[in-house]
């Protein structure tokens, strides 16, 4: 909204809050029985400029593309002196499984036309088409690494890295048949994290005696018997993350 201040010797025009709309020129006019004289002003309003127009991008390649894009409708008012591209990196996701389990990895794969999936460790290709995962069975050491996932078209180019993390299952010799199996592990986060106990993927809780305090979880099983051999998982979570353990027990022995 515009505010005129006018006294004798001077005038005064006000424009708060202005915009680009402000922007123009403005004439003042002076007039009395002897005449009428005017001035008129430029005003610009600069402001930050306005999204660049439509993006394309051509000569993609594996390590490198050409980005265009038109020139933003609204320049700030002032000259695009030069544009500033960031490069934000994919955060990966981390898996974590014990050795001779399988690890399915996905891929989110979309577009037109169709886009080619190539899936990749280190510079070896293990797979080459229009799969959107992989699975590696039976896994071990080896197979710890970073796994690349890149999609492809004619319209560009986009990848991705998951890591796998392949554990070998610590150990604790073989249980007595009729004796006790105590796995005791420290503990430590913030915020506190929740504890899950499990044995072969499936819920043990009805068969042990777990119990968690200070910067302890233990697990208590009573009159061991072959069924409660295998592999132990203690997975902590909070809100920063998930870590996991893996305990194996040997088979009973009487």
């Amino acid at each position: 909204m515009a505010d005129v201040n006018t006294t004798d010797s001077f005038s005064v025009l006000t424009i708060e809050g202005c915009t680009r709309y402000e922007a123009g020129k403005y004439t003042l006019s002076l007039e009395n029985n002897s005449g009428r004289k005017s001035i008129t002003f430029t005003v610009k309003v600069l402001d930050t400029p306005g999204p660049p127009g439509s993006i394309t991008f051509k000569d993609v390649t594996r390590g490198a593309l050409t980005m265009m894009w038109d020139a933003p409708s609204n320049d700030g008012g002032a000259r695009i002196h030069h544009y500033m591209v960031d490069k934000r990196e994919l955060k990966g996701e981390t898996i974590t499984v014990t050795a001779g389990s399988d690890v399915v990895l996905d891929a989110a794969v979309g577009g037109k036309p169709e886009p080619t999936v190539y899936w990749s460790k280190g510079d070896k290709i293990l797979d080459n088409g229009k799969f959107t995962h992989l699975i590696v069975r039976d896994t071990t050491i080896n197979d710890t690494g970073n796994y690349t996932v890149e999609v492809k078209n004619a319209i560009g180019m986009a990848t991705e890295v998951i890591k796998v993390i392949i554990l070998e299952p610590a150990e604790i010799p073989g249980v007595v048949k009729g004796g006790v199996i105590h796995l005791s592990v420290p503990i430590k986060g913030k915020p506190i994290p929740t504890i899950k106990w499990t044995k072969d993927g499936h819920d043990i809780s009805h068969r042990a005696m777990i119990a968690t305090h200070d910067n302890i979880t233990e697990l208590v099983i009573k009159e061991a018997h072959k069924d409660d051999t295998g592999t132990y998982d203690l997975v902590l979570e909070n809100k920063c993350g998930r870590k996991a353990v893996y305990i194996k027990v040997c088979e009973t022995f009487d």
